[in-house]
């Protein structure tokens, strides 16, 4: 898929998906001089984000949690 479609899959700025490119965190094709990420590989990245963000909202909550007891 294009940079553009798979910054919008992953909800982030294409600028950042580069970034992400460029350092990388997530394997890309090159194609002449495009870039094209395959859809498992933004799935991959995608899921590897949600586990730690969960882990951080879940903490957040507890903390909310134990100021109204």
């Amino acid at each position: 898929m294009t940079t553009r479609l798979a910054a919008v899959a992953l909800d982030v700025s294409r600028t950042h998906l580069l970034k992400l490119l460029d350092d990388g965190e997530v394997a890309f094709e090159r194609v002449g001089t495009h870039r094209r990420v395959r859809a498992s590989e933004v799935s991959r990245f995608h899921d590897a984000r949600r586990v730690p963000r969960k882990a951080a909202l879940d903490a957040l909550a507890a903390l909310d949690q134990d100021d109204y007891r």
